[in-house]
């Protein structure tokens, strides 16, 4: 007689009785070879407590990040903006932390309504990580929309004076498709429409730009709809080690310039690259 094996089963069966004293479970297993089953059964003592499943945490990759928001110091020796141009970004600044000095950083202006002067040293001036900022908005209460430092912080990673823009693009309700290389000032317009109030900086009649040069619409829109395609209104931007594409990442700073010249409601976002400033560098 020739057997063939046709399933097996195991089933679990658990008593559920709130006042069993000896509680115990049951392994019941069936073996069927064509039409004959036979079926047996294993009492064993039931778990006390149920298993624990320990999630298992990939290790970061992101140290360097880490490592720079968390020692970036809090005040500068010296602050001073040393290039009121708008290549390769709005202005450039310089700022000297003891004896170390960094020169020629990107710098954006977050406050369109007040002003910040050039050469001026500002040796009292605060920085903080833009997550400090989101974390804690009084650091730069004059920040009328601190929650879109998420957008802006991914602009200064991922756009660049020189990109191009891609045509058509759909803005406050007007189709445009005149985009083009995108300049320092089409960035500068689109941070002052993102953190400016709603209505003041961002309807295509009343863009900021009184201090540009040559504000393509067009690449606004471009700048403005990528931004919340890649960080929808509401959610977080977390900066990522990107070293090994080839990008180096960078940790947006707001900077309230004070010192000799009191400016205590401006505030500045240089985009500093973890690389430069760090102990931990990023590395692919």
């Amino acid at each position: 007689l020739k057997f063939i094996l046709l399933f097996c089963y195991i089933l679990l069966i658990k008593s559920t009785d709130s006042d069993c004293v000896d509680c115990k479970c049951v392994r019941i297993s069936t073996l069927c070879c064509e039409s004959q089953c036979t079926t047996s059964s294993e009492n064993y003592p039931c778990p006390t407590n149920q298993p624990t499943i320990t999630p298992t945490v990939a290790p970061s990759s992101d140290n360097c990040i880490n490592s720079f928001t968390s020692s970036f110091p809090a005040t500068f020796d010296s602050f001073t903006i040393t290039s009121p141009v708008q290549t390769p970004s709005y202005v450039t600044s310089s700022l000297s932390i003891g004896a170390t000095y960094y020169s020629d950083i990107q710098t954006y202006c977050v406050d369109y309504t007040q002003d910040v002067f050039p050469f001026v040293n500002y040796n009292e001036s605060s920085a903080y990580p833009f997550t400090e900022v989101l974390a804690n908005p009084s650091l730069a209460a004059h920040i009328p929309q601190v929650d879109r430092l998420n957008q802006v912080a991914w602009i200064l990673n991922n756009i660049e004076p020189g990109h191009s823009a891609i045509s058509p693009q759909f803005f406050q309700g007007s189709l445009y498709s005149s985009c083009s290389t995108i300049t320092s000032s089409d960035i500068q317009s689109t941070i002052w429409a993102l953190t400016e109030p709603n209505g003041s900086c961002d309807q295509p009649s009343s863009l900021c730009t009184a201090s540009l040069d040559n504000v393509n619409i067009c690449n606004v829109a471009y700048i403005w709809n990528q931004a919340f395609l890649a960080v929808p209104s509401g959610t977080s931007y977390i900066v990522t080690d990107t070293s090994c594409s080839g990008i180096q990442p960078s940790i947006p700073i707001i900077v309230i310039p004070t010192g000799s010249n009191d400016q205590t409601s401006q505030a500045l976002m240089l985009k500093t690259f973890v690389k430069d400033y760090s102990n931990v560098p990023c590395e692919c």
